[in-house]
């Protein structure tokens, strides 16, 4: 039961650095897109705007799955880890 409880512990741990690291690596897209646009090095108008736009967008769908992959995970892991402590 302990070796179990410290192997979902660690499991536990992966788990939040990736949903840590998808956090911080969409908060610096974010925050250097906004320096591009505020600097003008990207417009509205030119041709690598559609292009960034549709990476953009395919960007944070798959940061956004993956969050929620990861925050369920967390939830069945902590559910699994309660299980463990009231046997």
């Amino acid at each position: 039961m302990n070796l179990q409880k410290n192997i979902l512990d660690l499991e536990y741990q992966r788990t939040l650095q990736f949903l840590n690291t998808i956090i911080v690596i969409s908060i610096t897209y974010i925050i250097s897109l906004t320096f591009a646009f505020l600097s003008k090095q990207i417009t509205y108008k030119s041709n690598s705007f559609i292009t960034l736009m549709g990476t953009s967008i395919f960007f944070f769908i798959l940061a956004l799955v993956l969050f929620l992959k990861y925050n369920l995970r967390l939830k069945e892991i902590i559910s699994k880890i309660k299980e463990l402590e009231y046997q």
